[in-house]
């Protein structure tokens, strides 16, 4: 694996769950722990090495683009040149910590075939160093494929961002990066919401679930969602249905994930002074799959009533600006 940008990318947080199973495993598996901007993933490797020079890469993320970002375009077509030419305008992100707070009705869920009432689910947004420290504290005492795993506890983050294409259109993204596998692996929502000054342009977004094992971590898998895809929610600003990829029968929270979306906006008005970008995302915390109905209207998530008892939704949201 190639290092680059050394102490350049604080901007970049890509953490994968790994724990230490045996001293050889945890040896191999080193750079793939909590690596904060000291290191490409594999992922980020594949696709931005034969594209960018490392100086290229410097000038984004001097700018202010994170890999994920780089890496999003590059995989939905963009050209290097394009890319290069963008203006960084703003992004923000979000720590959240999700607990299911009665574990006991929890582990009786999971044995359920059938629909049941879920337990209360509580959601907190933390710093990142107590994000860091207490996603730390996790991986000291869990055991990936044994009992200890099947927590009530998940980690994540979530960045929206803004830039500005050399045509003057604006491009809005969301990454949704789990730092632990997801207990249940159904269909979330992931989505941008953008004020009333701008419109999305239909036929710009663009989606990606990358994936990976929880141990083997070179072991990854790439799934897109163009234009094209069913899966898009148009009804308003933009969202994307997304089924967690999941390990197979008895597998638990043996995969991680990572969930991005872009589109492009234009302005509704003469001058614009003012661009939002809220991130969206919800997880649904079910063993039987539920097909969401939702909207993002006026930069506000909603699922239907039937529905909300079966999403956390991931708030406070991170909200890029211009001006900020």
């Amino acid at each position: 694996m190639k290092k680059v940008l050394t102490a350049i990318l604080l901007s970049t947080l890509f953490v994968f769950s790994v724990n230490t199973i045996a001293s050889a495993e945890s040896e191999n598996l080193k750079a793939q722990e909590i690596v904060y901007g000291l290191e490409m993933d594999e992922n980020h490797v594949k696709v931005l090495e034969p594209v960018f020079s490392e100086d290229e890469l410097k000038s984004l993320t001097d700018k202010g683009f994170t890999l994920d970002v780089i890496t999003l375009l590059v995989s939905s077509g963009e050209s290097k040149e394009d890319i290069l030419k963008r203006e960084f305008v703003s992004n923000s992100t979000k720590h959240y910590i999700t607990t299911i707070n009665n574990p006991s009705i929890q582990k009786d869920y999971l044995n359920l075939n059938s629909k049941a009432s879920l337990p209360v689910t509580s959601i907190e947004e933390v710093s990142y160093e107590e994000y860091m420290q207490r996603l730390k504290e996790y991986k000291e005492r869990v055991t990936i494929y044994s009992d200890s795993d099947k927590s009530t506890t998940s980690y994540k983050t979530m960045t929206v961002s803004v830039s500005k294409k050399s045509t003057g259109v604006y491009t809005v993204t969301n990454v949704v990066d789990w730092s632990t596998g997801a207990l249940n692996t159904k269909e979330d929502i992931i989505g941008i919401g953008i004020n009333g000054n701008t419109s999305p342009v239909r036929g710009t977004e663009y989606g990606t679930q990358v994936v990976r094992g929880a141990i083997y971590q070179n072991h990854i898998q790439t799934i897109n969602y163009s234009s094209s895809s069913s899966k898009w929610n148009r009804n308003g600003d933009y969202g994307l249905s997304v089924d967690l990829v999941d390990g197979g029968v008895g597998c638990v929270r043996c995969q991680i994930h990572k969930i991005s979306m872009k589109y492009d906006i234009k302005p509704n008005v003469s001058s614009v002074s003012l661009i939002d970008a809220y991130g969206h995302y919800a997880h649904q915390e079910t063993t039987f799959n539920v097909s969401p109905s939702f909207t993002i209207s006026k930069g506000v998530l909603g699922i239907s009533v039937s529905q909300q008892k079966d999403f956390t939704i991931h708030q406070p949201q991170p909200h890029a600006q211009m001006p900020k």
